[in-house]
């Protein structure tokens, strides 16, 4: 007798690392999940990851061109698969003030692949800024005054087109000044 599996069930896939619509200073990880409904086995995860300022996609051998998807099958020692898990560490360079998305999907023993995406589930964006916010003073101008009723500035996150952003409303760390009495 000749045993088979019957699977037309596509498999799964999701990011688990970076989460949606977050921002990294780092990220010397991905990862995620693939499932695939019984009797169906998940076979294999894959990720593309897309620069969304230029377009390019990350490629196996490192940089940026054209639209790869990448694996545990060509890039076996960065692309780790275990039984329900996947972890990609990535061999990019990330661009401070860029977002990327990065797309999963899984294949099983029968061949099927998944073609259904969920934003924020088998797809995540997230921005990365490495980039320090620079804060200057903008009154008093000079550098010895007799009186002082106020103190102006300011204060921005670079580089463009995306940052992190300050904002008070939701840091009260946002910026802060030291003033210093050097006649003490």
């Amino acid at each position: 007798p000749v045993l088979f599996i019957y699977d037309l069930t596509k498999p799964t896939a999701t990011v688990s690392y970076p989460m949606n619509n977050t921002s990294y200073r780092t990220l010397t990880t991905i990862s995620g999940i693939y499932y695939d409904k019984s009797p169906g086995e998940q076979y294999q995860a894959e990720i593309k990851i897309q620069d969304l300022v230029n377009g390019l996609y990350a490629q196996t051998g490192g940089g940026w061109g054209a639209e790869v998807w990448i694996s545990s099958v060509n890039l076996p020692t960065n692309f780790l698969l275990y039984q329900t898990s996947w972890t990609y560490i990535p061999n990019v360079t990330w661009t401070s003030g860029k977002r990327y998305n990065i797309v999963s999907r899984a294949r099983d023993r029968a061949t099927n692949e998944q073609n259904i995406f969920v934003v924020g589930v088998s797809s995540v964006i997230f921005t990365f800024d490495n980039t320090a916010p620079q804060s200057g003073v903008s009154y008093p101008v000079s550098q010895y005054v007799n009186s002082l009723t106020f103190i102006s500035g300011t204060v921005v996150d670079q580089p463009a087109p995306y940052n992190v952003g300050i904002t008070s409303t939701t840091n009260t760390d946002a910026v802060k000044l030291v003033i210093k009495n050097q006649t003490d």
